[in-house]
């Protein structure tokens, strides 16, 4: 008989703000009024969990990090409480384990883990798309993620208040993405995962593929690279330059937007085509209700807001913005919050309707103040001129723009 494992697989999506209001600070935080949008688009990081029975080993740690690419760093924890559960995460992380959301995320759940659980193998992949510093959520997201898997795989039936403590202890961000991914309820929406039995034939399969393309896809990412790093030279070398129209080519060569970055993601599409049947099944019998949500308070206050939403072109850059970096600067320019406090956004109005009523000032206090510290002007442009109105998310540095090439 064919030994399996027990996994599931889930698209950790990036999220957009429409508008971006900040208000007075309280403790170490600004106040906010902010409107949310989960894009589902082609970029994602993509999440695996694998749970296997320590005595009925299939996957050896060794084994698995030969196959995956030399980009992914691994990380292993045997928790203090449940010395019997080894968890092991891997992923194409910029950061140490104790600052890892993924990594905190696990350690807050695995307290409610029964002590009589059985021993296991607990093996969590991520492969990460969305840029850090870009302003959408990327860690966040993956945070939201680990609570909810981990609370299907080891059935712990945390309450709704318990999951949303621990959104508040790993980050602002980390409450909405439970709110859109429960649909405002305890479990996560079954819309957004599959689950299945794999063989080590099936998992070979996904990560032989992946070590095969994996040459294709960091040569795509150097060139990008390198590309972009000439461009920023150019850009510096041109600031004295009243040449503009020069600034704009440049600033076009330096974004990829979200379906470009789809081309390198072959790794998914293995993922996919073995999930397939049971992602097309879990589509076919449920469905969400938003994908939207005004945001209060210091991030803790979320309401569902219930809306259609256009097709989303998210354009992103190698600029990473330091959020702290960027409300200081907020704070610094007192003109910038006397503007604020005049610009009365109306959060119940849908999406599209702001967008089309204000302009990227308006609507996000952190642009201004991103652009002082960052080239992103020039970035701005460049969109402009190829995709009409663009538009800043949270702190930066990515933009985004309506699709209306993509017709309902």
């Amino acid at each position: 008989m064919t030994k399996t494992m027990k996994a599931y697989y889930a698209k950790a999506y990036p999220k957009i703000n429409i508008t971006l209001k900040i208000g007075e600070k309280i403790g170490n935080l600004h106040t906010l009024q902010s409107r949310f949008c989960l894009v589902e688009s082609s970029l994602y990081d993509s999440f695996l969990i694998i749970k296997e029975p320590l005595d009925n080993e299939v996957l050896t740690q060794k084994d698995l990090v030969k196959k995956l690419p030399q980009r992914y760093t691994t990380f292993s924890e045997t928790t203090k409480q449940h010395n019997a559960i080894q968890c092991y995460l891997y992923g194409n992380f910029d950061c140490k384990l104790e600052d890892n959301l993924i990594y905190k995320a696990y350690m807050l759940l695995a307290q409610h883990i029964d002590s009589n659980t059985s021993p296991c193998f607990i093996h969590i992949i991520v492969d990460k798309r969305i840029p850090v510093g870009g302003g959408l959520g990327g860690g966040s997201v993956n945070a939201a993620l680990m609570l909810l898997l981990l609370n299907e795989l080891f059935n712990l039936n945390c309450s709704k208040e318990i999951l949303y403590q621990y959104a508040k202890a790993l980050g602002s961000d980390v409450a909405f993405f439970l709110m859109i991914y429960t649909q405002n309820g305890t479990h996560i929406t079954p819309y957004f995962y599959a689950e299945q039995n794999l063989s080590k034939g099936d998992l070979d399969s996904i990560l032989f593929k992946q070590t095969q393309d994996e040459n294709l896809d960091s040569n795509i990412c150097h060139v990008e690279r390198s590309k972009i790093s000439k461009d920023l030279e150019m850009i510096k070398e041109s600031k004295q330059d009243s040449n503009i129209e020069s600034k704009k080519d440049i600033s076009c060569l330096r974004t990829r937007t979200s379906e470009d970055l789809a081309h390198t993601c072959k790794y998914d599409r293995n993922l996919d085509s073995i999930f397939l049947d049971s992602l097309k099944q879990k589509r076919q019998d449920h469905s969400i209700n938003f994908l939207s949500a005004n945001v209060y308070g210091t991030g803790e206050i979320i309401e569902p807001f219930y809306e259609k939403l256009p097709h989303f072109l998210i354009h992103c850059n190698t600029i990473a913005c330091n959020t702290g970096a960027v409300y200081k600067e907020f704070a610094r320019e007192k003109q910038a919050i006397k503007d604020s406090k005049k610009d009365n956004i109306d959060l119940q109005k849908d999406s599209i309707t702001l967008l089309q009523t204000y302009d990227i000032h308006t609507l996000n206090d952190l642009y201004k103040p991103a652009c002082n510290l960052y080239e992103l002007e020039a970035i701005a442009k460049g969109l402009h001129k190829k995709y009409g109105n663009v538009y800043f998310s949270g702190s930066g540095s990515s933009f985004f723009s309506i699709n209306h090439d993509i017709k309902e």
